[in-house]
């Protein structure tokens, strides 16, 4: 038995009716790994009014596979939040790194680091987590990024 088998129980994975399995979050899984099918589950089970659903009122809406124009080319977040406020916009892209497609290589890492950068310029929080902090605790992981978010909002509705 993997890993995952209690996330594939819980979503309804290609579902397009979005519908629920028990009490699992309303989501179409398009996770492309299991270590994003764990951060996921656990961002949408924390408790922080976090959805798929950008029609409900939540404290952000996320996203899987986020594409993110970046001039050139698109990046795509593991994960993406995003809330407006006022007339700007909290974004924040998680990523997830499996040591195998993320930290075998310096090259791996150096592309990592010019993509965060680029996320940067482009007005992204990036979130980075390697998959042995999503195994050990997804929840801790999801609590620490809605802190983060939570803050960015701060920050915005004072005025900074």
């Amino acid at each position: 038995m993997s890993k995952c088998d209690p996330l594939e129980e819980a979503f309804r994975i290609g579902n397009a009716d979005r519908g629920t399995a028990g009490n699992a979050p309303s989501v179409v899984n398009i996770s492309a790994s299991p270590i994003e099918q764990a951060m996921l589950f656990a961002l949408l089970e924390c408790g922080c009014g976090l959805s798929t659903d950008p029609a409900r009122e939540r404290l952000a809406t996320v996203y899987q596979q986020h594409p993110i124009p970046l001039g050139q080319w698109t990046a795509h977040a593991d994960i993406a939040l995003v809330r407006a406020v006022g007339r700007r916009e909290v974004r924040i892209a998680i990523e997830l790194d499996g040591h195998e497609f993320h930290q075998r290589t310096k090259e791996q890492v150096e592309r990592d680091y010019s993509r965060d950068r680029a996320l940067a310029r482009a007005g992204w929080i990036v979130v980075r987590f390697s998959g042995s902090e999503v195994w050990r605790d997804a929840g801790a992981c999801a609590l620490e990024v809605a802190g983060i978010l939570i803050d960015a909002i701060s920050r915005i509705q004072e005025g900074r």
